[in-house]
């Protein structure tokens, strides 16, 4: 996937989040001298598309949630009882987040995870903004009236998208367990018979499929438990060679300052949301934790630290909330300003100079092996 495109993307997000120049600028210049970022865009991994699509869904949940502010006040503007509020069908950004989740979970089963998270989401804001209209709580039962109607305008949409990608395996007969329902024994019986022997065949395909990657834990010199992604302790290489003292490495090694950053960032926005309830922040840890936290459920899976590259522009995100915060507001004290003026410039321009120094282990650029050794600060990144 093209860097410069996630880099507008990423910008695009943060400026709908913080209506703010300065801190879309340094979302996006995070993304752009990012490691990780920069190797994975340059190779094809299924986790570089999973990645953008779910940051395009991404955009579609946040322009949904405005659309649906607008709907809901407009409503109780002119409404006399708002006992239970209106269910909202027309909700085209929803619709959207469906269908993009949808395609996500296509490209990897991972995006499931995002379509359930957000949809969890979409879900918990709606009952939350109708109680700060005023609109009665568990009284009125608003969770039971807008729950299935945003159920309906994402998950039959995901699911409908999800099934278009194989179009191709279901309209011929050479794919893989295509006619296994035909199959003598093989068919469902009882409450199940009814569905059709091609559904029937697609299921087990899934099924076997999932038992498969879930049950993978064959050895691998790069492997890297989820738990260790936020540490960076065991990047991916993804080519190495060495002649005459001069090698030439491509290793997707995040930015380790602005990774470390970042993962320590998003830990204080868990404490900040508890104690603020800043729905930016929320939303952005949503991200995260959708694309982090599921991965967690599978210790014994074989798994690779690139994985992660489906929710790090959440994680810079949350970096750039936290810087935002160290710059301080315009209506905080002028010495309070100034410390902050100071402190993040500081940061980004360490953070490009450790850009600087591991882009020949990005880009390919040979080596003499001493040079080489000076970028394995820890023992992992060898």
């Amino acid at each position: 996937m093209n860097l410069r495109l996630l880099v507008v993307l990423v910008t695009l997000v943060a400026w709908m989040l913080f209506r703010s120049t300065a801190l879309s600028t340094i979302a996006g210049d995070l993304m752009a001298i990012d490691g990780h970022a920069i190797v994975l865009s340059r190779v094809a991994l299924l986790d570089n598309f999973l990645m953008l699509v779910v940051l395009l869904g991404f955009i579609a949940v946040l322009l949904d949630r405005a659309h649906s502010t607008r709907r809901l006040d407009a409503w109780l503007a002119s409404a006399k009882n708002t006992d239970w509020g209106p269910a909202l069908w027309w909700r085209p950004w929803l619709i959207t987040a469906g269908l993009l989740f949808g395609l996500a979970s296509a490209i990897k089963w991972s995006g499931l995870y995002f379509l359930a998270v957000f949809a969890v989401y979409t879900l918990v804001v709606d009952a939350l903004a109708r109680r700060r209209a005023g609109v009665m709580f568990w009284a009125s039962g608003t969770l039971f009236k807008q729950g299935p109607v945003s159920f309906l305008l994402t998950v039959p949409v995901a699911a409908a998208a999800h099934l278009a990608t194989w179009s191709g395996w279901f309209v011929t007969d050479g794919g893989y367990y295509r006619r296994w329902a035909e199959e003598a024994g093989n068919a469902w019986q009882g409450a199940f018979a009814w569905v059709p022997l091609d559904f029937q065949s697609f299921w087990h395909y899934q099924v076997a499929a999932y038992n498969f990657h879930v049950g993978l834990s064959s050895e691998h010199s790069y492997a890297a438990d989820a738990w260790s992604w936020l540490l960076l302790t065991r990047p991916t290489s993804f080519y190495y060679s060495e002649t005459d003292g001069v090698a030439t490495l491509i290793t997707s090694l995040a930015n380790p300052l602005i990774w470390w950053a970042a993962a320590a960032a998003a830990v204080y926005l868990v404490y900040r949301l508890i104690r603020y309830r800043e729905w930016h922040v929320g939303l952005i840890l949503t991200g995260v934790a959708a694309g982090y936290l599921p991965w967690l459920l599978y210790p014994n899976r074989t798994m690779f630290q690139f994985y992660a590259i489906a929710f790090e522009p959440f994680l810079s995100l949350g970096l750039t909330v936290t810087l935002g915060i160290i710059l301080g507001k315009q209506t905080e004290p002028p010495w309070r300003r100034l410390s902050g003026i100071r402190v993040v410039p500081v940061f980004l321009g360490a953070a490009g100079l450790v850009s600087a120094f591991f882009y020949p282990v990005w880009a390919g650029i040979p080596m003499p092996e001493l040079f080489v050794r000076a970028h394995y600060w820890l023992p992992g990144w060898r």
